[in-house]
């Protein structure tokens, strides 16, 4: 795979050891799929086997960290990665429905970031309304295994009491915005159009969402968020949503 990196566009690739590489680039190059544009940047990005680099929590918060320092926006995500539930949490409280399990918050995060990368929108907003959209699932689960083996007390989960009165959508919002609180200006011109995509992306008041997609970025996001939901759960449930036998 190091030749999909090295072309007339990057300047050079030295290998660090360890599956690791600092790749020196400038113009515009792709990274594992997903093209953006710097004058000259120096990055330091594993290399993984195509149906292995998504599989791994820890491999997913890396790549989430990695893009939020291209995009020069780790100041506001650092509530998101300082907070230790994110790498551990539960996308869903139930064995049927999409990411359930230890890790599968910070899996389906970076799909879905990964997914919406590759529009032509503005990248730092996607990012970060990719980054923010489900945060709010740390408060809306839990895990309930009775196992004192810490490798297995996160095999269970369970919905909340902030999931039936405030839901993870809200929360969300909330969290988006409190990370905003120290910046500043700096959000103004589109803080609101990342808080729309969030509280869209479910896509309609039937499915959870207070308001309906409005926006480029807000269906993006809805429309990937649905497709690396439906790519999980699929095998697991039918057209209506049952469980499978």
């Amino acid at each position: 795979m190091l030749e999909d990196f090295v072309g007339q566009q990057v300047r050079n690739v030295s290998d660090l050891g360890d599956g690791w590489f600092e790749i020196d680039f400038y113009s515009k190059v792709f990274v594992t799929n997903r093209p953006f544009s710097t004058d000259y940047y120096t990055g330091i990005f594993r290399l993984h086997d195509e149906e292995n680099k998504m599989n791994i929590p820890e491999d997913r918060l890396t790549y989430l960290a990695t893009k939020a320092d291209i995009f020069g926006v780790v100041f506001v995500c650092e509530p998101v990665f300082n907070n230790p539930k994110f790498v551990l949490w539960s996308g869903s409280s139930k064995p049927f429905q999409h990411h359930y399990g230890k890790g599968g918050l910070v899996i389906h995060t970076a799909e879905v970031v990964n997914r919406t990368l590759g529009s032509p929108l503005e990248e730092q907003r996607v990012f970060l309304a990719g980054l923010f959209h489900d945060v709010g699932k740390m408060w809306d689960y839990e895990p309930c295994g009775v196992s004192q083996d810490k490798d297995h007390q996160y095999d269970e989960w369970r919905g909340t009491e902030h999931k039936r009165t405030i839901h993870h959508i809200t929360r969300s919002a909330i969290e988006w915005t409190k990370a905003l609180v120290k910046t500043g200006t700096w959000a103004d011109e589109f803080q609101d159009d990342i808080m729309h995509a969030i509280l869209a992306h479910h896509g309609s008041r039937q499915a959870g969402s207070p308001v309906f997609p409005k926006t480029k970025l807000a269906w993006l996001l809805h429309l990937c968020d649905g497709i690396s939901a439906r790519m999980d759960d699929a095998d697991k449930n039918d057209y209506l949503g049952e469980v499978r036998k």
